[in-house]
């Protein structure tokens, strides 16, 4: 899709802040809890959750109840989604419903599962680091798979994107991270480990963390980066919020924790949605098993959506989620950037700036 399906998905997005109706014009779907990899840092150990997978039939109906609902771009999420055998029946369902399919993976199965792949509009691949800090953070031989999937799906023709976790163990990679990227034609996007303390009161990937100072300075040079054309995805401002983010202990603030700071305003749950790998309806990742939420399967999809959306989440600094949240906002800063980023080619192909 390109600039036409852009316009359309703004000027469907102003009308619904016109009227005043909440769409979920942007989805996330988990399809499975199952993975491949066993991340240290995974404070969902999606692996361990009960109900792994909705069944084809149930997974298909989601898509059309988020399509039904308004939903233009779609993004299958996991645990692993690649390790669906119908994952190409999925994709293929959200194209059919003249929604845009984005997939999330850590690349281990890219090459097995290509014709699913060349459906997308775009893959996003996980990618830490260098070898040495992705293995560490996402176990031995991960570097290698993923590297391999983002030469394969560019070779391919398939946009492509990367997610970079900041840990301790990558702090130094960025240059390789920029360089890569230039090499084979993809765009970057980062964010700081979300340190989740797990029910049981312990976090067990504190050793991971980077300091409050560390991350300042990585993100300064990301910001750095961004202004001087590096390939690098969302606007500078959306790092810089990450800069200067008072305490990296915690990713968000929830209820009576009211930031006191001047921050992004939250439109999860009200423009956007994900539905968990059961069906319960979330507004978005960061709030899944945090919140008390409802079942599509239970009480259908509006009554579920309806159910999430005077959540009491008030920002988080994930650059993701704010870039989100201000393009849903009508932010003119950060659809400018999403243009110049895409060149009007629709979200899953970007035209990257070279030296």
């Amino acid at each position: 899709m390109g600039l036409r399906a852009n316009l359309s998905f703004l000027a469907r997005l102003a009308f619904a802040r016109l009227t005043r109706r909440r769409v979920p014009l942007i989805a996330q779907f988990s399809v499975t809890n199952r993975c491949t990899a066993r991340c240290t840092y995974c404070y969902a150990r999606y692996y361990a959750r009960e109900h792994p997978e909705l069944p084809t039939a149930d997974a298909l109906r989601v898509i059309d109840e988020l399509a039904r609902a308004g939903a233009r771009r779609i993004s299958l999420v996991g645990g692993e989604p690649l390790v669906r055998a119908d994952i190409g029946d999925l994709v293929r369902r959200v194209k059919e419903r003249g929604a845009e399919c984005a997939l999330t993976t850590n690349g281990d199965l890219v090459e097995r599962k290509l014709d699913a792949c060349r459906q997308l509009d775009l893959l996003s691949v996980s990618l830490d680091g260098a070898r040495e800090g992705h293995d560490a953070n996402r176990g031995q031989g991960s570097f290698d798979r993923a590297l391999h999937a983002i030469r394969v799906a560019r070779a391919e023709g398939i946009p492509v994107q990367t997610s970079t976790v900041v840990t301790r163990a990558t702090l130094d990679d960025l240059d390789f991270l920029v360089a890569t990227a230039r090499e084979l034609g993809f765009c970057l996007s980062f964010i700081p480990l979300i340190n989740q303390t797990q029910p049981d009161g312990k976090q067990p990937i504190a050793d991971l963390m980077a300091t409050a100072e560390e991350y300042r300075r990585y993100f300064a040079d990301v910001v750095a980066r961004k202004r001087a054309g590096a390939p690098i995805l969302f606007a500078a401002k959306l790092y810089e919020y990450v800069r200067q983010w008072p305490d990296f202990s915690t990713d968000k603030f929830l209820g009576d924790a009211r930031p006191a700071f001047r921050h992004f305003p939250c439109n999860a749950g009200r423009y956007s949605v994900l539905v968990d790998a059961n069906g319960d309806v979330y507004p978005c990742p960061q709030l899944v098993d945090v919140l008390p939420v409802k079942n599509l399967f239970e009480v259908g999809f509006q009554e579920a959506w309806r159910h999430i959306q005077d959540h009491r989440c008030h920002t988080c600094f994930s650059p993701c989620s704010n870039n989100m949240n201000l393009l849903l906002s009508l932010d003119l800063g950060v659809m400018w950037d999403l243009f110049r980023s895409y060149a009007g080619r629709g979200f899953g192909r970007p035209r990257l700036r070279r030296k």
